[in-house]
Order: C-alpha cells, then sequence, then structure tokens
C-alpha cells in the first residue's frame, strides 16, 4: 500500500506541500524566502498545467529545497541584518558574487529613504541611488528587474512589519 501512495505525483505535491509551508511560517522573519516561495509556485502551475513532466517538477523542487538550506546557511555564515541578507540574497540569485557591502549600501539607501512606498518624490530618489549602485555590477540588462524586484520585496517587508505593530 505505501508503494502505490508514494507515487511521484505523490511526492510532487506533498513537497510542494512542504515547501509553502515552511516559507508561510518562516517568511516574515526571513523575507529571502519569498523569491523562493514564487519559483516554487510557478513550478506548481506549470505541474498543475501539465507543462512540465512529474520528473522535471521532482528536479525543480529539489532545487528550491537546495535553496532553502543554502539560504539558510549562508544567513547563518554572513553577519548581515535580515534586510541586507535579503537584498545579497536577491542579488545572489541573479549571480553576483562578494558582494556583502554593496548590500549594505543597498540597505541604506532603503533606509534613507523610509517614506519610499507612499511618496512618489522618495521613491524617485530611492530608484535613482538604486540604479547608481547597481549600474556598477555585471548585472547589465538585468539592473532594472532587480530594482523592481527589491522595491517589491522591500515592500512586503514593511507590511508585514506594520502588521505586527499594534
Amino acid at each position: 500500500m505505501k508503494k502505490r501512495h508514494k507515487s511521484d505525483v505523490v511526492r510532487v505535491i506533498n513537497l510542494i506541500r512542504t515547501i509553502r509551508k515552511h516559507i508561510l511560517d518562516n517568511k516574515d522573519d526571513e523575507p529571502y524566502l519569498i523569491d523562493i516561495g514564487e519559483r516554487a509556485e510557478a513550478i506548481r502551475e506549470l505541474f498543475e498545467n501539465r507543462q512540465i513532466s512529474t520528473e522535471k517538477a521532482l528536479e525543480e523542487l529539489a532545487l528550491i529545497v537546495q535553496k532553502i538550506t543554502e539560504a539558510k546557511t549562508a544567513r547563518e555564515s554572513k553577519k548581515l541584518d535580515i534586510q541586507s541578507f535579503t537584498t545579497f540574497w536577491v542579488l545572489k540569485e541573479q549571480g553576483l558574487d562578494n558582494h556583502e557591502a554593496l548590500s549594505r549600501d543597498v540597505s541604506k539607501c532603503f533606509a534613507e529613504n523610509p517614506n519610499w512606498d507612499c511618496n512618489a518624490e522618495e521613491r524617485r530618489i530611492l530608484k535613482t541611488a538604486l540604479y547608481r549602485l547597481l549600474i556598477k555590477t555585471p548585472l547589465g540588462d538585468k539592473m532594472m528587474g532587480v530594482v523592481d524586484r527589491l522595491l517589491k520585496i522591500q515592500s512586503e517587508m514593511s507590511k508585514r512589519v506594520e502588521k505586527k505593530s499594534p
């Protein structure tokens, strides 16, 4: 009976459920998981729509589990606050290495513009500052997408902080 219920399809579904639960349980304290969770959801959609095979879904989900583990290990070894580490992780996923200082600089830009999410002028200043920092990197055409990604994650982090505050 166990063999019958341990098909690859069931494994994919269980793995997706486990990843989703882990991310939902931890994303408030570990916002870098948001990016990883979005990739897991994309894989789920592709799998449900039969756009990828069961084997491919298992491969991709195994990579996501590996990324979660890798992120946790990196978080423990780096001496970065959570905002800087989240930036670090987003930049790492885009292919940048050895960029702890850049991550701190990006966090500093957000700290210098605390009302960027509700003030158009501060948002413009923040985006300009972020572009100035990232233009020096080998991101190239990905730079604008990375800035948008950082803004989205930071916005989600801010909303969670507001919900926790009385």
